[in-house]
């Protein structure tokens, strides 16, 4: 439960903030809470400040160290033995998305878990190896409030409840705006 407020400025920026409480019934489990966006494949290089530099979500960040990092979307997916939703960096800042001529958006959030791959998640979760992948056609990019940990469920004990949603105040603000080679993220 809760309220968007979404605003649209003259640049073309885009201010999401949603306020609420998310009730979660414990028998219940979400891997994520937060937006999905499709953009054009052509933004296909990753700048980002916030835990890093390879995949690190709630429950696996310890080893990971705050910074400002680069990729390609390509590089941001781990290619585990089965395809499976992975990448994911966790209290990202900021982030951009750029073309080869270093223009295209930034995300800017209150510290939110990022991802952004070239596989749509059915895809992820249908295919059995990744040379069946197809791509999606874009940069699918997730900015979520809360990604739930990882846990070791394949190999070992149920993930923690402490590293799921479950009930929470949610207060959660992404901001998307143009962005052009040379501008300054931490503006």
């Amino acid at each position: 439960k809760g309220k968007a407020r979404i605003t649209v400025y003259s640049d073309g920026t885009l201010a999401i903030n949603h306020k609420g409480h998310t009730s979660v019934p414990s028998d219940m489990w979400l891997a994520r809470y937060g937006f999905e966006w499709k953009l054009s494949d052509e933004l296909s290089n990753v700048n980002y400040f916030g835990y890093g530099p390879r995949e690190c979500y709630v429950d696996r960040h310890t080893e990971s160290t705050v910074g400002v990092y680069s990729n390609t979307v390509e590089g941001m997916i781990f290619k585990y033995a089965n395809p499976q939703e992975s990448g994911s960096r966790y209290k990202t800042k900021w982030a951009t998305l750029t073309d080869e001529n270093g223009d295209g958006v930034i995300f800017a959030t209150n510290g939110s878990s990022f991802n952004v791959c070239e596989y749509d998640k059915k895809e992820l979760a249908d295919k059995k190896y990744f040379y069946r992948l197809n791509k999606a056609g874009a940069s699918i990019v997730h900015t979520d409030f809360y990604m739930s940990g990882v846990g070791s469920n394949s190999c070992g004990p149920r993930l923690n409840r402490m590293y799921t949603l479950g009930s929470r105040k949610v207060d959660f603000t992404v901001t998307v705006s143009p962005y052009k080679n040379g501008d300054d993220p931490f503006r």
